[in-house]
């Protein structure tokens, strides 16, 4: 016979077939005996078997139907499929053993019972031009005992295995053990999940929208024309009948535990020029009471995480989580995370390259939102290590030090402030460089951002009347009435440093390098009317040596600096130009 979208004959068999009803009687006497009908054949190479029993002329009407089915060839449906449907059944197998039961109460009030297992194998599905789009090669179902007629399942458990969507997604195996399934309340209560080798791939395109997979795209169906004349206008919008159905529930699903083995995450950011690629691999994720209903506030989530960044460093984060409001409490704790990896995000504004570095942390970590005002606090340790910047400008190492400590970090969001007990960098280095034309390379570290307007995001014009909002730049009244923000440092210590200063304005140049450079500053702080106290040692050109005492507050909105510098035995040649 032909399909709807085809004039080719589709052909199907049946072989074997053997059909058994053995008795029936609409007689009163006879009402109770069970009918027991069977069905079985041969269906274009699948076994088919179908049996049961019922009560067809019974009060109750009790029935009970077995079904049975054997490799169903799926892409010998695909003439049915419609044509608006995007994708096609290249290959796959379906097997079923399924029960259906059915009856009636005293009242006629009808319902039903459906269990059995089902399971796909062999799954290969394309689009309309046959570009691969989905392979499985195992999905298996137990449906425990469920009332269709009131749309309530209940499964598990389920299982895929082998699941590929082509780069942005791949997954080993997938395991839901109970679920519950409440179609007319649209609910789904999970009780466990669990997934291996979960890979992901997103990409950020050149316009910055996140991507992930391309969904085959449905064929729109031409709409039906009826003319005017058959559809008589209201005389009056009171008149007119309303077409609007009752407001469905927002879907709601909530799992109790969620288990992530051995996943993979990968970003590729083609917005930027190299592209910027982040990997999170292999991530380990394990959470309960998870909870997405929408508009409830729902208990905080607990989780546990922990992965592999940019194939070097590794990341640990355990705590809880709320969605509504979102509320976060975690414990971090991270080693040798690579800083190179974000060069690529920092190059249009910086003219500093970041070569190499890496970051660890130990601390708490709280964010909350009330309202549109997001809180957030940070309270533990930070440590930038191996750290290399060049100046790309004069092609000279710029910045480096071997460890940058930053100890009791305590620092908020609302209201902005921060304090840290102890900062510390050891065996660090500085390029200074005086150019030619009298600049010093310190100040022409940041792009201006007026000579290139449209490399900087946040250059784009904020909403009207949000003074202070990135991309609006402040009046000269707002940025002095804006309150600075409150910052405490209880001690600051140099170890084994070196400082190089070129002078290419002066003719002919002149170089100067202190080395050997530690001391240490003390009570730094943003309050008016303090003072910290300086003191730093070290040696002008390997045998000068330097002393530098100060009384400074370089962090309070009125800055104040009392220094005094001690250098003996200098070279004068040294000091020619």
């Amino acid at each position: 016979f032909p399909t709807r979208r085809s004039s080719d004959l589709v052909r199907h068999t049946a072989e074997s077939v053997q059909l058994r009803l053995p008795f029936i009687s609409s007689m009163a006497y006879k009402a109770d005996v069970f009918v027991q009908p069977r069905f079985s054949a041969v269906v274009d190479g699948s076994q088919l078997a179908i049996e049961g029993q019922s009560q067809p002329f019974a009060p109750s009407h009790t029935s009970e139907l077995k079904l049975q089915l054997q490799g169903l060839q799926l892409a010998r449906l695909q003439p049915y499929v419609p044509a608006s449907v995007p994708v096609r059944l290249q290959a796959g197998q379906l097997s079923t053993e399924l029960q259906l039961g059915f009856s009636a109460d005293a009242g006629g009030v009808y319902t039903a019972r459906l269990s059995g297992t089902a399971q796909v194998t062999g799954l290969d599905l394309t689009d309309t031009a046959k570009v691969p789009f989905l392979k499985l090669d195992k999905a298996a179902l137990v449906l425990q005992e469920s009332d269709p007629l009131q749309g309530r399942y209940a499964l598990g458990p389920v299982s895929l295995e082998g699941l590929s969507a082509g780069q942005p997604l791949r997954l080993d195996k997938l395991q839901v053990d109970q679920a519950q399934v409440n179609l007319p309340a649209r609910r789904v209560e999970v009780t466990s999940v669990q997934a291996r080798a979960l890979q992901a791939q997103l990409q950020r395109n050149p316009q910055g929208q996140l991507q992930w997979m391309n969904l085959p795209q449905a064929t729109p169906i031409p709409a039906t024309t009826v003319p005017a004349t058959t559809v008589p206008a209201p005389t009056s919008s009171a008149a007119a009948p309303s077409r609007q159905g009752p407001t469905q529930p927002q879907w709601a699903v909530k799992v109790d535990k969620l288990t992530l083995e051995e996943a993979a995450l990968r970003l590729e950011d083609h917005s930027l020029s190299p592209v910027a690629v982040q990997t999170l691999e292999p991530v380990h994720l394990s959470a309960e009471n998870l909870d997405f209903t929408p508009g409830a506030a729902a208990s905080p989530t607990a989780f546990a995480l922990s992965g592999m960044v940019n194939q070097s460093g590794t990341l640990k984060a355990r705590g809880t989580l709320q969605w509504q409001p979102l509320a976060l409490q975690a414990t971090l704790d991270t080693q040798a995370l690579p800083m190179a990896s974000v060069q690529a995000y920092l190059a249009p504004y910086l003219n500093v390259a970041l070569v190499q570095g890496q970051l660890a942390n130990t601390g708490e970590l709280n964010v909350r939102l009330q309202g549109d005002a997001l809180q957030a606090r940070y309270q533990g340790s930070l440590t930038l290590s191996r750290f290399l910047a060049v100046d790309k400008v004069n092609n000279a190492d710029f910045l480096k030090w071997k460890t940058l400590y930053l100890g009791a970090v305590d620092f908020e969001l609302a209201p902005r402030r921060l304090s840290m007990g102890e900062i510390a960098l050891t065996d660090f280095y500085s390029r200074l460089i005086l150019s030619k034309d009298g600049r010093l390379n310190l100040a022409d570290m940041v792009h201006n951002p007026a000579s290139n307007p449209t490399s900087n995001p946040a250059s784009k014009p904020a909403k009207p009347g949000s003074p202070g909002v990135p991309g609006e730049p402040q009046t000269a009244s707002e940025a002095s009435t804006a309150p600075s923000m409150p910052i405490q440092i209880g001690k600051v210590t140099l170890q084994n440093g070196q400082v190089n200063f070129s002078d290419y304005f002066v003719r002919p140049n002149y170089s100067a390098n202190i080395t050997r450079l530690g001391g240490s500053a003390q009570n730094l702080s943003s309050k008016a009317d303090t003072v910290a106290t300086l003191d730093l040692r070290g040696s002008y050109a390997s045998n000068a040596p330097v002393h530098i005492a100060a009384k400074l507050n370089p962090l309070a909105d009125k800055k104040y600096l009392d220094l005094q510098a001690e250098v003996s035995s200098i070279d004068l040649v040294e000091l020619s130009p």
